[in-house]
């Protein structure tokens, strides 16, 4: 029995070439991997700013008092697009009288002081339609930068 002995296949010399389907399927790769990157950045952006405007919009609404049931987008709220100090939002707010003046009263409540301004469009919760200082108070009304032009005052110490 013979056994027979081929010799390797010879190399050519030189730099290897690839096919031409080898070098689309790197090229595909190449852009497929730089898509998924940019993609991949994209959502991550996305995710930032997604939490950033929720930090601000939840920032935004700490502090704010609202009549029961009444939601900031309800009252005209829009994320994104803040309130600005002129702008009237019926809210209710609880405090305590600092001063009382002829047309109404300076209260504080929520870590701020408001002007509070009554007429005779104002319903209280007695006949006496009148506060006193160191009343704890609830007022209900448009509040405009500070000012509150108040349709309802509930007085607990009288």
């Amino acid at each position: 029995m013979t056994t027979q002995v081929t010799e390797p296949e010879k190399q050519p010399e030189g730099p290897i070439v690839p096919s031409a389907q080898a070098a689309t399927e790197a090229r595909t790769n190449r852009t497929l991997i730089i898509t998924l990157a940019c993609v991949g950045a994209a959502m991550l952006i996305a995710m930032s700013v997604g939490a950033a405007v929720l930090t601000h919009y939840l920032r935004s609404n700490v502090g704010q008092a609202r009549p029961s049931g009444i939601t900031r987008h309800a009252i005209g709220h829009r994320m994104g697009v803040p309130r600005t100090n002129t702008q009237q939002v019926a809210s209710t707010t609880r405090g305590v009288v600092l001063s009382v003046t002829s047309d109404g009263f300076t209260m504080a409540g929520n870590g701020k002081q408001y002007t509070v301004k009554t007429g005779s469009s104002t319903t209280f919760n007695d006949s006496s339609n009148n506060v006193a200082v160191n009343d704890s108070v609830i007022v209900t009304g448009d509040n405009a930068g500070g000012t509150i032009t108040a349709t309802r005052v509930i007085v607990h110490n009288q």
